[in-house]
């Protein structure tokens, strides 16, 4: 549930009541139930904090937090990247900088930021960003920041 409300309190998105009737769903699933905590000495029999289950759990409800808000608000994530983003058209410090407000410690190299760029940019041609002619005001944009947030959170 930590990861859940987090996410939503960094991203500053609003939710519904009935989104966090479904997160509280979500984190039960992954064993994390409200008033049955873990004890301090970690998760009882023996089961790890995170594995192949509960890790893909988790991008289930951030993958249900993402497109209920973009249902909401399809300038949601606009809007959240202008308020990150340093450069207005610059995709590669765009992707970089969300990358680096999500995800606690930096990636491991710079094709990793590579592929977060691309990623960003979507289906735009090339010469749009070549010749200056893309900015965060481009109708895309809202979609593309979307895609790049679900796809590393």
């Amino acid at each position: 549930m930590d990861c859940f409300l987090t996410f939503i309190k960094e991203a500053n998105f609003p939710y519904t009541p009935q989104q966090l009737e479904v997160l509280v769903y979500y984190s039960a699933n992954l064993g994390q139930e409200y008033y049955n905590p873990v004890d301090v000495a970690g998760w009882q029999g023996d089961r790890d904090w995170i594995n192949s289950s509960t890790i893909t759990g988790r991008w289930q409800g951030l993958e249900y937090i993402m497109w209920t808000s973009w249902n909401l608000d399809q300038e949601l994530f606009r809007n959240l990247v202008i308020s990150i983003a340093s450069s207005n058209n610059d995709p590669a410090v765009i992707a970089q900088e969300m990358v680096d407000r999500f995800v606690p410690k930096t990636l491991h190299t710079t094709a990793d930021y590579a592929l977060a760029t691309q990623v960003f940019k979507g289906d735009v041609p090339q010469n749009y960003y070549d010749n200056m002619q893309w900015n965060l005001q481009w109708g895309f944009c809202s979609l593309s920041s979307g895609f790049i947030t679900a796809t590393h959170f």
